[in-house]
Parts: C-alpha cells; structure tokens; sequence
C-alpha cells in the first residue's frame, strides 16, 4: 500500500464539539469529531467517495508526549489507551474503544485491521475517554476480556473467558481445560500464539507469548560463547562482562555441557579482569563487583573477595546494580568470616548524600540503594517516600493495568526495574496493592517472562547480565 497525502478540507468548531475533514484527492474522506456533551467522545469517519473499492491499511498518530508514561491494549474489538504522569500520582487519562477495531498500538501510533471500503461505504472508530484517579480503579469499573498476562515462561498457564457467549479458537499446540466460566491455556513450549475470542463485543484476537525459563535462555547463550574458537592458551575468551556473568550464571545453574570449558573461561577472564578502571558511577563498575563476588563463591579464593569489596568502596553514587552487588559481597564477607562493616556504612552514607544538581541519580539506583540500606537498618515500617518512589517507578511496569507499554523500555531497563521490585520490603506491598491492585513484587513477577521474552534472539548485551541477576534470585528458572 502507498502512503496518501491528507489535506484539511473543512473545520468546524461549537461551544461542544470540534469537527475536521481530511481528504485525499477525491478518494478517501475521514471525518474526526471530538464531542464534550456528555464526557468526551472522539469519533472517526472513513468514507469512500470515489466509484470503486479502495483497501486500507490505517495507523492514526495519537502520540503520548514523553513526559507522561503510556500503556495499551489492542486486542481488536477490545482496546484501551492509559496515560499517566511518570510520578505517578495521578490522574490517568483513559481511552476506551466503542465501535471498530484495533490490532496494534505503538509509539507511532494506532493501527486498525485493513479496511476494504466499497464506494459510498464507511467505517467508524469511536472512543470514550475518561479520568481514572488510580490504576486499580479499571477492573473495577470496566469489564475486560484481555488476560492479566500475555507473555508467560513455558508451562504456565493464562485464563481467558469462557462460557456460552464467547467463541474461543485455540492454535494447535496449546493445551486447553475449560469450564463453566474459564478457559486455561498453556504451552509446554516456547512459542507465540494467537487466540481468538468471538462475542457480542466483536473479535477479539490476543496474542500469547511463552518463554523458555531465564537460565534455559541464559544457558544457550553461554553455550554459544563457550563454543567460540579457543585462543592460543587453548581457553575460550569470553568477550566482555556481560558474557562472564551470563557463563558464570548458567554454570552455577549446572546448565553448560562443558563446565570445565566454562570455568576455565571464567578464570581466564578473571586474571585479565580489571575493575579499577571502570567509571565507579557507570554501568560496569558494580557488576564488577558482583562477578568478583561471584568468582569467590565458585573458588573460594579470599583475594577475589576483597577486589569485589574493593569495588564497592569506589562507588562515588547510586549506580546501576549497586544493591545487587553490595548485597553479594555482604553476604560473601560474612561466609569468610570478615566484618561487612565497612561496606555496609559506606552505602548507608551513599544514601544519604544527596545528588549533585549538575548529576542527578537515576530514580531507580537510588531506590535500589535505599532498599538495600532499609534491610541493613532492618527496618520494614511503611516509608512514605519509598512508598511514593515505588509508585514513580511502577508507571514503567504499566502499574497493574492490562496491555503493554507504548514505548517498550530497553531490556536493561526493564532488568534493573524488575530486579529492583523484586527486593522491596513487605512493607511496600499494602500501598501498592491499593494504587494498581497488585503487589509490587507481584508485578514484576508478572512482567519477567516479557524481558525473556525481549531476549530471546538478541546480541549478548546489558539485558542478560539483568536477567542473571533475577533467576539467580529466584526469578522464572
């Protein structure tokens, strides 16, 4: 199909209603009225003028502006926009569809299914909008047929509706149990699926996603880097951090063919490693620290240990798995014996100090860190600004709305979010159950299998040394 050249035709503007026409030389019309009578309702017109059939492939810029967070369904019949601030306190802007389909919404846009339109024919999007005070107010005051999940680790299972008025047509290859009122779907295999569900509403097409576990994805891909060509000592080299994290992982999971190729990798890799010349802020410096950490879990080698504390006690400020890595190395000292002491109050002034205004910490480090030094304080008391913090971040996970973000974040990002959820304190859990009808930890529980999932085919890179992080704690194994 070729893109067509809209012009403004008419524009039309009441105390309660705004219309425009947009026209395409003589063979497309689309009529956009927005009408405040009761609420607002938007409402699309595609009209074909012309004496013959034209087909349409439709995508309509509605752009969330970056300094809001917006999440989606585009289920068919069923679709739904949310906007909401990143601090999110509210109020979130709601979109439902009324009349028509969408099939896709992204940061481009919405897409519609393609649209064959006979001369003198129409078709009608229509949406209601609304304002919605917290995320959880949503499955209280709507009815969705769009599952809690779509992307889930292989062998899980996802409920939709059953029942006499609604139609399910399953691919083969996905096991279905049914009842009265639910019907349950699972994969014993990685695959994607498409799902129909036909109602009163219209179809209804959702799109299942199941994952190999985190350590079967990590495992294939250490295997990859094992069998690269060895060098000239006869040892495999791993490229990067991000490779011995990720070799290291699946070789404490006991999943590599060859663990003495890996370990010997390993060592090769931790002889020529060398953290001091890492930015103590950046993103390498605590990971560092944690594969060090790692390294004397595996060996037992006191030197290693204290390299990796070493480490810690450069950080300048809340970094990039900080945390996750002062939490290893605490743990590390006191196996060995050693006082955690000085690690434990060097963070804890860490968190304390407050930014500079020139470099303002990421949001998320801080948390991490304030997380980690609450457990050192060991303290589970409600904290309002933590509270509030979890809130902020929780826009990224979607904050227990169905759908998926309209602007997918890096799968770094959405490793260091979910690896930072899934260390809160109880104490986080009542507020967070309240705002999005979820628990946080549950939230990111639910998002996991989607960083697999983001993985999954992709270049070695930052996402996976997350994704370790997460199944070494007990994520989807």
């Amino acid at each position: 199909m070729e893109p067509v050249q809209l012009e403004l035709a008419r524009l039309a503007i009441d105390a309660d209603e705004v219309e425009s026409t947009l026209v395409a030389a003589g063979a497309l019309e689309i009529t956009v009225r927005h009408m405040f009578v009761a609420g607002w309702q938007t409402r699309f017109v595609l009209s074909n003028p012309a004496t013959r059939p034209i087909t349409l492939g439709v995508t309509w810029p509605w752009l969330v502006d970056p300094g809001a967070v917006g999440w989606a369904v585009a289920d068919g019949a069923e679709a739904a926009l949310f906007v909401q601030p990143h601090d999110g306190a509210g109020p979130i802007l709601v979109g439902r569809l009324r009349q028509g389909a969408v099939v896709r919404f992204d940061e481009q846009g919405l897409a519609l299914p393609e649209i064959v339109l006979d001369p003198g024919g129409r078709y009608v999007l229509g949406w209601d909008w609304d304002w919605l005070t917290e995320p959880s107010a949503y499955g209280r005051r709507w009815a969705t047929l769009h599952p809690t999940v779509t992307t889930l680790v292989r062998g899980e299972v996802v409920l939709l509706p059953a029942g006499p008025d609604v139609a399910l047509v399953v691919p083969d290859g996905i096991a279905v149990e049914r009842d009265d009122e639910l019907c349950a779907l699972t994969a014993a295999e990685p695959r994607t699926a498409a799902v129909e569900l036909r109602s009163a509403r219209g179809l209804h097409v959702v799109r299942l996603t199941w994952t190999p576990t985190a350590t079967e994805l990590l495992a294939a891909v250490a295997g990859k880097l094992l069998a690269a060509p060895r060098g000239r000592t006869g040892v495999v080299r791993l490229p990067g951090l991000d490779a011995a994290v990720v070799v290291q992982h699946a070789l404490r999971a006991e999943a590599v063919d060859a663990p003495d190729d890996a370990q010997d990798a390993l060592d090769q890799f931790t002889a020529r490693f060398e953290p001091d010349v890492l930015d103590p802020a950046g993103p390498d410096a605590a990971f560092g620290a944690l594969f060090l950490a790692g390294e004397f879990e595996r060996t037992g080698e006191p030197e290693l240990l204290d390299r990796a504390a070493a480490q810690v006690l450069r950080a300048t400020r809340p970094a990039p798995g900080l945390g996750v890595a002062a939490t290893r190395v605490c743990a590390g000292l006191i196996v060995a014996g050693a006082s955690p002491q000085a690690v434990m109050d060097h963070l804890i002034a860490l968190a304390g100090r407050p930014a500079a205004d020139a470099e303002p910490d990421d949001p998320l480090d801080r948390l991490a860190l304030s997380v980690l030094t609450r457990h050192l304080h060991a303290a589970d008391h409600q904290d309002d600004a933590l509270v509030r913090a979890v809130l902020a971040l929780g826009t990224e996970l979607g904050s227990g709305l169905p759908g998926d973000p309209v602007r997918p974040w890096p799968a770094e990002r959405l490793g260091r979010l979910l690896a930072t959820f899934a260390t809160l304190p109880d104490g986080v859990a009542e507020p967070t159950r309240r705002a999005w009808g979820v628990p946080a930890a549950d939230l990111a529980a639910r998002r996991t299998p989607t960083l697999i999932a983001r993985l999954v085919g992709e270049p070695l890179g930052r996402g996976h040394r997350w994704l370790a992080v997460l199944a070494s704690a007990g994520g989807p194994q």
